[in-house]
């Protein structure tokens, strides 16, 4: 028996949850490439293997002791495509359901307020007892982690901002009396953008008038065009917006990375 394994260390260094109490679940994403590269001399289609799965293990390391070592947490193991022994992608989604004798109590004080401690999470991929049926065989196994985030449940949450309680989740930035660039009959785009972020209208106006949405003009945002309807529908003079940004949005449910530290 032999077997290969190459693995990533991960450190959650986010206390997001007031209470411990309020932790309900939750789910680990990755996005990896595992396999052999550069093969030679055989097929892959020749290779086979006993065992092929990632291991995740999640730990509570204390930052606060120079010689600190991480306090198991729990441990999954899943199995990955043995019929895809090349350098492939898996984009997984690991519920902690998942894991093996999971101690919620520990995961939920890693990361909730006051704590001396942080998540810490280690991810490896192995294969084990391959079989070439062939003469040769010449390859390296491989792994590398893309991505990785933690999402968790609980039973009350608030958006907050460096402590402070907002109300959306990006940074508004406003950008007023932008000159609308005339596309095609009735059609307008918004040409003189100075950010590439979602945003939301705030004004449609002419040099006299203020257009309304449904009434006077329709959006496409994905397009970034604005079609101007009923009375306007033959206008053809300047058009200008005040626009918000939606800078740096962020999505229900995710809070931060998980940073490398090896």
């Amino acid at each position: 028996l032999y077997r290969f394994a190459l693995e990533d260390e991960l450190l959650f260094q986010y206390n997001i949850l007031e209470s411990s109490a309020n932790f309900t679940g939750g789910s680990i994403h990755l996005d990896l490439n595992a396999g052999f590269k550069d093969v030679i001399y055989s097929e892959l289609s020749q290779v086979s293997c006993d065992d092929y799965y990632l291991t995740v293990e999640i730990s509570r390391y204390r930052t606060d002791e120079d010689e600190g070592k991480p306090d198991l947490i729990g441990t999954a193991q899943i199995s990955l495509d043995k019929s895809l022994l090349g350098f492939h992608n898996y984009d997984l989604t690991i519920d902690l359901d998942q894991f093996d004798t999971l101690d919620l109590e520990k995961l939920a004080d890693a990361i909730s307020r006051e704590s001396v401690y942080d998540l810490y999470i280690r991810i490896e991929s192995s294969i084990s007892s391959c079989k070439v049926d062939g003469d040769l065989f010449k390859g390296i196994y491989a792994h590398e982690l893309l991505s990785a985030s933690f999402e968790i449940e609980t039973d009350e949450s608030d958006l907050k901002l460096n402590g402070d309680s907002i109300e959306t989740p990006y940074v508004p930035i406003s950008q007023e009396s932008i000159l609308l660039t005339k596309t095609d009959a009735s059609t307008y785009s918004f040409g003189q953008l100075l950010y590439d972020f979602d945003f939301v209208i705030d004004e449609i106006r002419t040099d006299k008038d203020i257009l309304y949405e449904d009434i006077d003009y329709k959006v496409d945002l994905d397009k970034r065009t604005i079609t101007l309807i009923n009375v306007y529908r033959d206008y053809s003079g300047y058009l200008f917006a005040d626009i918000t940004y939606k800078a740096f949005e962020w999505e229900k449910g995710s809070v931060s990375s998980l940073d490398p530290i090896t």
